[in-house]
């Protein structure tokens, strides 16, 4: 779940339920900001892009969501993985 407030915007009382994630959330408030996001060098060094990708579209409709049917969106962490793609979700769990 997710609450934002976006004047102009987003239409008080407007309900959505597109998949996001956290990942997300960075890139759209770097787009809110009129920053742009460093790609694969910060001062000097080295550095991996950013995977999530900015919401703003979505918000202002000019996306029906923030991902397709057919895009695989995958994470992993310790171990355990998980894919989502439109309605479906893989999980993988490693043995306790």
């Amino acid at each position: 779940p997710m609450s934002a407030r976006f004047p102009g915007v987003l239409v008080p009382g407007d309900d959505r339920d597109a998949f996001a994630t956290a990942l997300d959330v960075a890139p759209t408030f770097l787009e809110l900001a009129g920053v742009e996001p460093p790609r694969t060098a910060y001062q000097g060094r080295e550095i991996h892009p950013m995977r999530g990708r900015t919401l703003v579209p979505y918000m202002k409709d000019s996306r029906s969501v923030p991902y397709a049917d057919d895009e695989p969106v995958a994470f992993e962490i310790f171990g355990h993985g998980v894919v989502f793609m439109g309605p479906w979700k893989a999980v993988r769990l490693r043995p306790p």
